[in-house]
């Protein structure tokens, strides 16, 4: 018996010291921290989640409406949480257990998983079916999203923060290059309902693995005691006076507005119209996304942390601006992965730059709030992809990509041309 026990110790000390040697690499030593071993874990899972169910509910609303609107407009709906239920959970973040409020997040996407998973396999999905899941899901999603990077400045050092969120973000740009690609092929080999309960079982080690994280300390307390009204009054306050988070942010909300609805919310319809194809190139397409996602990740966890973030924002958004153009203009698959991969890596430098600079200024008695009030300014991915969709419907799905990177180009002209300081924002 002991030696039964003995053997299971020094397996599980095995396996921790493999995760610990992660962290002996500069590039991934936040991993050295366990708490953000386990998170980043989480992330892994939710995040594969995530894109499976994308990819599935993507190509279902396309075939079942057949209308290239309401297929850009399926995907934007996620985005509406972040402006109905955002501002009033980072009131609830910064006042309750963050742990607690992470496990209840995971849990309720269990829940909702489950049920649409149901309706999948019984073949009586309908469009509202999706519109209704991607909302209630993704209000789930704004909230647990919010409170992992409301942990992240609690759980890593100052001096590691840049590389923490980079490698916190690097599980959404890996999964984005790995799991749709594969979702796209297991669709069209078993079918839309046995895809969807893989993103069922994901959510499930992500709880498993969520019950593990201790969190001890500040990241576990009650940070405010006051009403919620006031809370929030009190977290927009901070905005106003804090101008320097506003103007960073100013970045990461002009991407979701023109090109965030490209690479989701359009796709489905570029890849059918442009490439003639399924929802196989559909999954390679994200899959170029993920990859180049991962790459700009790595570059910054290597590169640590950069003095002037918001130049380099800039930099990095006239190479999204490029990079898109030169897509909007290919009608071969390899050639616009090649220009997809590296467009993307560009465009998750501005939010991991933004993220990290944001997070480092703002005290942590308000993180939850404003975390979740920046969140809300994604609100405009829904605008975007109505936009985008609505041209597309008209002209084509080529001249709205055209249409909405060249709008891009003209507000990041005039937004660096009156607001100079920019330039020096660190």
């Amino acid at each position: 018996m002991q030696s039964a026990s003995d053997h299971r110790q020094r397996k599980a000390a095995a396996s921790r010291g493999f995760l610990r040697s992660f962290g002996r690499i500069p590039t991934l030593r936040s991993l050295r921290v366990r708490d953000f071993r386990l998170l980043w874990i989480t992330g892994w899972c939710n995040n594969s989640s995530l894109w499976v169910e994308g990819i599935v509910l993507g190509w279902l609303i396309f075939q079942v409406t057949q209308s290239a609107l309401l297929t850009a407009l399926s995907v934007g709906m996620g985005a509406l949480p972040y402006v109905v239920i955002g501002p009033l959970g980072g009131v609830y973040i910064d006042r309750w257990n963050r742990k607690a409020l992470l496990r209840a997040c995971i849990a309720a996407h269990i829940v909702l998983t489950a049920a649409l998973t149901v309706i999948v396999f019984a073949e009586a999905v309908a469009a509202w079916h999706i519109f209704a899941y991607i909302f209630v899901n993704g209000a789930v999603r704004t909230l647990r999203m919010v409170i992992e990077s409301s942990l992240i400045p609690n759980i890593v050092p100052g001096r590691l923060m840049t590389n923490g969120f980079s490698l916190f973000l690097m599980t959404a740009s890996f999964t984005r290059f790995i799991v749709p690609a594969v979702t796209g092929v297991a669709i069209g080999l078993v079918g839309s309902g046995p895809t969807m309960t893989v993103a069922l079982v994901l959510y499930m080690l992500a709880l498993v693995t969520a019950l593990r994280i201790q969190l001890r300390g500040k990241a576990s307390q009650k940070s405010v005691v006051g009403s919620p009204a006031s809370d929030l009054v009190e977290g927009i306050r901070y905005l106003t006076q804090e101008k320097r988070v506003l103007a960073i942010y100013v970045f990461p909300a002009m991407l979701m507005l023109f090109i965030a609805p490209v690479n989701m919310g359009l796709m489905p319809v570029y890849v059918d119209e442009v490439f003639g194809a399924g929802p196989d190139a559909l999954g390679f397409i994200i899959g170029a996304l993920g990859a180049g996602m991962t790459l700009g990740t790595l570059i910054l966890a290597s590169l640590g942390d950069i003095r002037y973030k918001a130049r380099a924002m800039v930099f990095a958004c006239w190479g999204t601006i490029a990079g898109v153009l030169l897509f909007s203009q290919m009608t071969f698959l390899p050639a616009a992965l090649a220009v997809v991969l590296t467009y993307s890596g560009l465009m998750m430098m501005v939010y991991v730059l933004g993220s990290t600079a944001v997070q480092t200024i703002m005290p942590d008695r308000v993180r939850g709030r404003v975390t979740a009030l920046l969140g809300a300014t994604f609100g405009v991915f829904p605008f975007g992809t109505l936009i985008v969709g609505g041209v597309a419907e008209r002209f084509g799905a080529q001249a709205a990509v055209v249409a909405t990177t060249v709008a891009f180009g003209l507000c990041l002209l005039v937004y660096t041309t009156v607001y100079r300081r920019i330039w020096t924002l660190r």
